[in-house]
């Protein structure tokens, strides 16, 4: 049984809160912080000793927007002898929770919900350094408020928090530091995810401890995520060795699972000898290949650029799916043959044949995955757009009449993404059938899906192909009138479509959105070769990467002056003078600015 909790507060709180607030303008945040601050040094030492803790619990319950404002003061300058960082801490956890779950319901949120996103992560590190430095408060962080960090602070914010923890030694369960490490990992920051590992290591009584807890489940799912996320984007594929070894350092074992994630990221890196090296080591090591190992080294032979070669292999794993009854790696194999175009049963199938080919009885029963249903749906896509003009029509409204009256409901579910329906949109473009193409994307728009960013990229590009540049820039109008963030490759579409019609300045116009990394690309550098007026061409290549710099100029020096006052010390003055407690500031008469207006507080009000 529950009992509901019911906080009585002083009957003074809401006049020291008006007073407190007093003279703040919300329309100036940096005026606003420095009025409270004055205005809190206005009480007398002993009343601001005697109500302080009452006044922040208030603060956090009835107007939890304003609270941090006042919590920033008792950190920094808190004219108060004896603070408890207990209550600090305390209050700190209660705002992550809110902050966590966007509990911004309660109109104090209106004026300084974003202030209070921005400056919570760098009050609280003043916090650390402040009050958390001492044995003796080393536990006064919860571990909800120490995980909800990981949450509201960006992964640069973060590496300071994890850094003053450490410094400040501050008390962690073994879970909170994993959490750490996942976070750090997803954000391909391996080196801080290690220390993590370490931190988790060196807080072992014994090393059998050590061993045994790099050894659970969870500890090398960490590991496993480290491994995969530092080489992604072809990032720091070089330090795979670095990164296992210290894994072992800490007593891991290399399972499957590691082995999986090496040959993935080999895979990934076009490093194809060491990813089949470290798979043939397998028996050595005492290891058997898993059905994810197949489907690693499967895809990746698929993604090569000559995925012939890989021949062997490929059908290998062909019967690997056909006696383990794996669905996926047979929806793998279907992949890489689909993109060999040699598998003679799948071009002359017809969508009459629901059954599918004939196939031993053994095959029969596995249950296909979405990715086959949609793999076989290419293949008829493409049979149709290279027949008669009508086929891949006639496909088209078949496929939406199963879809909207849900007779396959496999392929109904498969149709609640637009990838589905993009392919039909791409065969269409391709072939030059626009009125088929609107209606498709009109079928979408009164329906569901909605067409996201690649299918107006498609759209968009067909009409360029077409040489139809006014319909492009139409479809591209559309896209911002919606309300969808063109990506790099919607750039890139307008810029080849605009290379290709020898629009001189709008190539400059669209190169400002345009990547310097996809600048480089040796397609693109290509087509701007054939521009015929070479020199207007690098006059307005100039002028574009010159609006480049200026913009990343400007952003820049925004960022850093916005950074460093986030996390300068506030209340700092030029020629500031050290703060006596019982300082002569005397109360001055109980006056309301704006802000005690936007409260609601009146005059004797409680």
């Amino acid at each position: 049984m529950t009992r509901r909790l019911c906080l009585r507060h002083d009957p003074r709180c809401s006049i020291w809160t008006a007073r407190l607030f007093k003279n703040a303008r919300t329309s100036d945040v940096g005026h606003h912080n420095e009025q409270i601050e004055e205005n809190w040094m206005s009480f007398d030492e002993p009343e601001r000793e005697l109500i302080w803790p009452h006044l922040l619990v208030y603060l956090l319950h009835i107007w939890p927007g304003y609270a941090l404002q006042f919590i920033r003061v008792l950190v920094h300058q808190p004219g108060v002898k004896n603070i408890e960082p207990d209550i600090l801490a305390d209050a700190f956890a209660h705002m992550s929770v809110i902050h966590a779950r966007r509990l911004y319901a309660h109109r104090s949120w209106t004026h300084f919900r974003s202030w209070n996103v921005t400056n919570f992560v760098p009050t609280f590190t003043h916090f650390l350094r402040n009050y958390c430095c001492t044995a003796a408060n080393r536990h006064i962080c919860t571990q909800d408020l120490i995980y909800n960090l990981t949450r509201l602070a960006d992964i640069e914010d973060l590496k300071v928090v994890f850094d003053l923890l450490e410094d400040a030694n501050v008390f962690e369960f073994f879970d909170t530091i994993l959490h750490y490490a996942n976070t750090f990992a997803k954000a391909g920051e391996y080196k801080y995810a290690l220390r993590c590992l370490v931190a988790i290591d060196r807080r072992a009584k014994e090393r059998e401890q050590a061993i045994s807890i790099a050894n659970l489940e969870r500890f090398r799912w960490t590991c496993a995520l480290i491994l995969r996320k530092s080489s992604g984007k072809g990032r720091n594929y070089h330090e795979t060795t670095s990164i296992v070894t210290a894994f072992v350092e800490l007593g891991s074992k290399l399972d499957i699972l590691l082995y999986n994630v090496i040959m993935h990221n080999a895979m990934d890196a076009g490093d194809y000898s060491t990813a089949f090296k470290v798979y043939n080591s397998l028996e050595d090591n005492g290891l058997e290949p898993d059905k994810h190992t197949f489907s690693i080294l499967l895809h990746g032979c698929t993604m090569t650029e000559d995925p012939f070669k890989f021949a062997e292999f490929a059908n290998y794993c062909a019967r690997i799916a056909n006696e383990q009854r794996d669905s996926w790696l047979a929806a793998d194999y279907l992949y890489y043959l689909t993109l060999r175009l040699i598998d003679p049963s799948i071009s002359s199938m017809t969508p009459d044949q629901d059954q599918g080919v004939d196939a031993p009885p053994s095959l029969r029963s596995m249950t296909p995955p979405p990715m086959a249903f949609y793999l076989i749906l290419q293949m008829y896509i493409q049979r149709a757009s290279s027949s008669s003009d009508t086929d891949l029509w006639n496909l088209y409204l078949r496929f939406r009449q199963l879809v909207r009256t849900r007779s396959h409901p496999v392929l109904a579910n498969l149709a609640e993404n637009p990838v589905v329906w993009n392919a039909f949109l791409l065969a269409f473009a391709r072939n030059r059938q626009f009125e088929w193409a609107s209606q498709l994307i009109r079928d979408m728009t009164d329906h569901n899906p909605q067409p996201n960013v690649y299918s107006w990229n498609i759209f968009m590009q067909g009409f360029f192909k077409a040489e139809q540049v006014q319909a492009a820039e139409r479809v591209f109008q559309l896209v911002r009138a919606r309300g969808v963030e063109p990506d790099q490759f919607t750039y890139l579409t307008l810029l080849k479509g605009y290379i290709r019609a020898q629009h001189i300045e709008k190539i400059g116009e669209t190169m400002d959105f345009v990547e310097s990394e996809q600048q480089m690309d040796p397609m693109l550098v290509q087509a701007l070769g054939r521009i015929h007026n070479r020199k207007r061409l690098m006059l307005a290549l100039e002028k574009s990467q010159a609006r480049r710099e200026e913009d990343r100029r400007i952003k820049e020096e925004k960022k850093a002056e916005s950074e460093r006052k986030r996390w300068e010390k506030p209340f700092q003055r030029e020629e500031e003078e050290q703060v006596t407690f019982g300082s002569a500031l005397k109360p001055a008469p109980l006056q309301f600015g704006s802000f005690g207006a936007d409260m609601g507080f009146k005059k004797g009000s409680e």
